[in-house]
């Protein structure tokens, strides 16, 4: 199991490290885009499946491209999830994206 760990940790500390630094870009620029925020109600095991199947297809890709497609992804996730964090942090504060609780019915600048 130590082993395992160890051989591992630079590939983990690498994504770490692009998905801070993609988030960190999303979060500056999220000043110069704009979100329409509509509400969306899912069931569960329609997430669940779009999910798996999300995963799966990164996996695949991944081993094809050696990793290139799921770094790629991994950016691209970071910098949305930054962006649209800190819009709305910047237009509800903190409390939403701390605790889920639902935006009002607005259009996020």
């Amino acid at each position: 199991m130590k082993n395992i760990i160890t051989t591992y940790k630079k590939y983990f500390f690498v994504s770490l490290a692009v998905y801070c630094i993609s988030f960190i870009t999303g979060a500056f620029l999220s000043k110069f885009l704009s979100f329409k925020y509509t509400e969306n109600e899912q069931r569960f095991v329609d997430l669940f499946l779009h999910n798996y199947t999300l995963g799966l297809k990164i996996m695949v890709l991944g081993w094809i491209s050696l990793g290139v497609i799921s770094i790629i992804y991994l950016g691209y996730n970071g910098v949305f999830l930054g962006a649209f964090s800190f819009a709305i942090i910047r237009n509800h504060g903190l409390k939403p994206v701390l605790t889920g609780e639902p935006l009002p019915k607005c259009y996020i600048p």
